[in-house]
């Protein structure tokens, strides 16, 4: 008779064994789809910053060609401005020289501006400040009326 509680405690032994097993392998199960809902939300999340990116690029290109077109529309019309400014010297006009008492004084033996009846052309140096300082008062002007013009081209204002 005494084999009998052995055999019970054997077997109860082997049921807790087969129960715990379960649980681990339970508790291992749920730990496996935790594991992979948490995989699929991080690939989701990269998925989601990698499309970000894409369309960032996408934007940053539309971006860049839009840049292109003002700079080129700028740059256009600074050339012209830029051939005017070379191509003349400037001169202080006679309401600067003192008007027609100045203009008769200019137009003696000494003077440098013999032939010039409309003013005094100005030093180098103070020639080149003025125009560098026109060129620079033409480019914001020009990058202006070139964005203007895009904005109103593409319709991009109301």
């Amino acid at each position: 008779m005494i084999a009998l509680p052995y055999r019970i405690l054997a077997v109860a032994g082997l049921l807790l064994a087969a129960l715990g097993a379960g649980y681990v392998q339970g508790v291992s199960h749920e730990q496996g789809k935790e594991a992979q809902r948490l995989a699929e939300r991080q690939e989701a999340s990269l998925k989601a910053v990698f499309k970000r990116l894409a369309d960032n690029k996408a934007q940053l290109d539309v971006f860049r060609k839009r840049n292109e077109t003002i700079t080129r529309v700028k740059n256009e019309e600074l050339t012209q401005v830029r051939d005017a400014l070379a191509s003349e010297r400037l001169r202080l006009g006679p309401t600067f020289c003192g008007g027609a008492a100045s203009a008769a004084n200019s137009t003696s033996a000494g003077s440098s501006n013999d032939a010039d009846s409309s003013g005094r052309v100005l030093p180098s140096e103070i020639e080149g400040d003025f125009k560098a300082l026109m060129l620079e008062m033409e480019s914001a002007a020009a990058a202006g009326r070139a964005c203007q013009t895009f904005v109103k081209e593409n319709k991009l204002a109301p």
